[in-house]
């Protein structure tokens, strides 16, 4: 037993070293996903995935019950545009959150820019707020938004965050046509807010914010029953010294966190 032993040491000993001889190209490090958020449709009879293959990223569908007939919705070249996310607004409508480099006070930084797609892709434009304005390149940085939830219930518009200079620069959400690109102020920040959490119908109903007071790392956990329901604080925490707070929302609804 014990030469059996040991002969399986060396054998992996050996292994292991011819496995070390062998130089592992830095080239398969840096490669994108081949198959990336495999998505599906609402009615569920429709799934999207992105796929990136040499210099090109995509977003592809293809009908649940026949895989094989695949169809790309988007096209970009992967060396300088990267698709983020993607997610379905509606059965003929999807989010597709792409980003490429932008340079900002001598810093290299990605923006996001967000699009909606129908699926016969006669109709693409980008969800952008303040729409062919002026910017400064600061404020085009931070006007960029944010996926933050679809709603189950209004299949024309979805929820997203911007950071929004009426607010101090603190993000608050907006409602967002899917069909028009129309932008409405949905939620204001009154609390410094720098997270905003929904529950599974989109209602906004829980956001963690912070303060002016660089001295301290505090965080400020917010919550209300309804949308109609006034902000109530729950919890302060300071980070690295009070024990760690990590809430969920819980419905009684569906019994589920």
């Amino acid at each position: 037993m014990l030469v059996k032993n040991v002969l399986f040491v060396l054998a992996l000993l050996t292994s292991g070293n011819a496995l070390a001889k062998k130089i592992i190209p830095i080239s398969n490090f840096n490669h994108m996903p081949a198959v990336e958020q495999p998505t599906l449709s609402p009615d569920g009879k429709n799934i999207a995935v992105i796929t990136n293959r040499d210099a090109v990223t995509q977003v592809s569908i293809s009908p649940f019950d026949n895989p094989g007939d695949i169809r790309t919705l988007l096209e970009l070249g992967g060396e300088k545009y990267r698709i983020e996310d993607i997610a379905w607004a509606n059965n003929e409508r999807m989010i597709v959150t792409v980003s490429q480099p932008f340079k900002l006070f001598k810093q290299q930084y990605r923006t996001n820019h967000m699009y909606s797609i129908s699926l016969d892709g006669q109709s693409v434009f980008e969800l952008n707020k303040r729409g062919n304005k002026k910017q400064t390149e600061l404020e085009f940085y931070y006007s960029r938004p944010h996926l933050l939830s679809i709603l189950p219930k209004d299949s024309k518009h979805i929820l997203v965050t911007i950071n929004d200079a009426r607010d101090d620069n603190y993000t608050s959400v907006f409602k967002v046509n899917v069909e028009t690109g129309a932008f409405e102020k949905y939620v204001a920040n009154t609390n410094k807010v720098i997270g905003w959490h929904v529950n599974r119908l989109g209602e906004v109903l829980m956001s963690v914010g912070t303060d002016d007071n660089h001295n301290t790392d505090f965080s400020y956990y917010y919550t209300r029953k309804t949308e109609q329901d006034k902000w109530q604080l729950v919890k302060k925490v300071e980070a690295f010294e009070d024990e760690r707070f990590q809430p969920k929302l819980f419905e009684p609804e569906t019994n589920s966190i």
